[in-house]
């Protein structure tokens, strides 16, 4: 999956579960990755480090292990991804 998709995934993550006590692990532990991946997708951050970078890899594969969902799958969506983690019905 291209970095530019897991930036915008992400960052909906980050918006969608930012006050969401269930998802506390989440934001807690990607803290600066999930605010780079909202920068990185919406325009704001254009030239990232390195570090950066691996900040934000390190916040979709723990994105990942949390959903039980493999991090070298191509997802389209936040929401495929919660569907195919069961957390929300399809449809």
């Amino acid at each position: 999956m291209d970095f530019a998709s897991k930036c915008d995934i992400l960052a909906d993550a980050w918006t969608v579960f930012d006050n969401d006590e269930d998802w506390e692990a989440l934001i807690t532990y990607a803290d600066l990755g999930l605010p780079f991946a909202f920068g990185v997708a919406n325009g704001f951050i254009l030239d990232l480090s390195p570090e950066g970078e691996a900040m934000i890899q390190d916040s979709w594969e723990h994105l990942c292990n949390l959903m039980d969902l493999p991090d070298d799958e191509e997802w389209e969506s936040l929401e495929a991804m919660m569907i195919a983690a069961k957390l929300i019905p399809a449809g």
